[in-house]
């Protein structure tokens, strides 16, 4: 006779199935932000502005999936029934539109566009019923376990897009290949990590839950303050991350390596943060993580004459960015139930709202270093000079994000962070 799955065996099965998928989408996720608009520069021969303009679009639409997604999921009943079969189409065509961006014909934006579209899709489709699998592992108590797999993973994947992204960078010339070799291997990466998200749908109370008496939405006004905050916060972020790319911070190899300096210190963050997290509360860490990003854009101007301290400056900008990548996500959950957004679809909507949020600020970084790049001439190996005015938005905008997630009344500090 078979033995039972005790309950501290499932809890271990779906931490390591969503690690695991949490580390694939991650994988698309980075790749798809941080060389999409690099890509298109370099290898599509795109104009910088226009480039921009087609991910923001590409983003727009992956916002209004998420939506669309999070608000059908509450409505229909038949379509949380056949989430898990959808995930397995959803998680083909995003790998496959990753893989293909760098093989497009160059000076056509509309072929990059519809590619972009596709992935966005299918982006959507796979991301919002993973997101809302969080509510599963909180209810077999492995919430603060979810927070961490979380942000190691997203640190993991984005290292790993960072040390790409130094390949690509490094090959001469504007041949296509080596970084079509390079997405395709990041792409079957990431299909096969993602391979449990069908089974673990299956197993989510997501497949089963019956349809809602009254699915009309509800209004949730801390969620909606903590988006609007966090689109204010993320876009000079991820336009920042998005730079270095076209920066050459100084003299010698660290300038190819600057994104993946970042990254790797993104990965001491969760250590960092959840102790502070756990003493002053995770809303003002979180505005402190914001301050941390805008000192940095601040400083950036000035790497060429910094020598090798250079190499701490990319490493605070990590440390802050991965401590906004982390703490955003326990402040979110704070807000989901403070506006009682109970249930298995009521959660995964709210997820979707936040989701929303962020694409459509990473589009508008995308756009933004796109006018930059535009406006003062170049595409890459820009003089870290260049980078002052928009420095000085990206200090602006971080500093008045802190501050409006700070002063949000929000839960005191919890116990879980000092255990995190």
């Amino acid at each position: 006779m078979n033995s039972p799955i005790t309950p501290g065996g499932r809890r271990r099965s779906l931490v390591v199935g969503y690690a695991s998928v949490h580390l694939g989408i991650s994988l698309l996720w980075a790749g798809e932000e941080i060389l999409c608009l690099y890509i298109m520069v370099r290898f599509l021969a795109l104009p910088p502005g226009l480039a921009g303009g087609v991910f923001l679009a590409s983003a727009l639409a992956n916002a209004f999936c998420d939506g669309m997604v999070g608000r059908a999921i509450v409505r229909f009943a038949w379509l949380r029934r056949a989430m898990p079969w959808l995930s397995c189409l959803a998680i083909l065509a995003a790998s496959a539109g990753f893989a293909a961006l760098p093989l497009l014909a160059p000076h056509n934006p509309w072929t990059a566009t519809l590619l972009l579209l596709i992935f966005r899709l299918g982006y959507s489709v796979a991301d919002v019923p993973h997101n809302g699998l969080t509510r599963q592992l909180a209810a077999h108590g492995a919430d603060l376990m979810a927070a961490r797999v979380r942000a190691i993973g997203s640190a993991v994947a984005t290292l790993a897009i960072g040390l790409v992204a130094a390949l690509i960078q490094a090959g001469s010339g504007n041949d296509p290949h080596r970084a079509a070799m390079l997405a395709g291997c990041v792409a079957l990466a990431a299909l096969a990590l993602m391979t449990p998200l069908p089974f673990l749908l299956r197993g989510d109370s997501l497949h089963i839950e019956p349809p809602e008496a009254d699915p009309a939405p509800r209004w949730s006004p801390a969620l909606w303050r903590f988006c609007v905050a966090t689109m204010l916060g993320l876009a000079p972020i991820a336009a920042t991350a998005k730079a270095l790319l076209h920066i050459d911070v100084v003299e010698g190899a660290i300038g190819p390596l600057a994104l993946l300096v970042a990254t790797v210190a993104r990965l001491g963050a969760i250590w960092l943060w959840s102790p502070i997290a756990g003493r002053i509360g995770s809303r003002q860490a979180l505005g402190w993580a914001y301050a941390v990003c805008g000192m940095t854009a601040l400083l950036l101007p000035w790497t060429k004459s910094m020598g090798n301290a250079v190499t701490l400056l990319l490493a605070w900008f990590g440390l802050g960015s991965g401590g906004v990548a982390f703490l955003s996500w326990a402040v979110l959950t704070d807000a989901i139930k403070r506006d009682g957004q109970n249930g298995a679809a009521r959660f995964t909507a709210a997820f979707s709202v936040y989701t929303m949020a962020t694409k459509i600020a990473l589009g508008l970084a995308a756009l933004l270093v796109g006018t930059w790049l535009s406006f003062s001439g170049i595409t890459t190996h820009a003089d870290p000079h260049q980078f002052l005015m928009l420095g000085l938005l990206v200090m602006l905008a971080c500093s008045l994000a802190g501050v409006a997630i700070a002063r949000e009344p929000g839960h005191t500090p919890s116990s879980g962070f000092r255990d995190a």
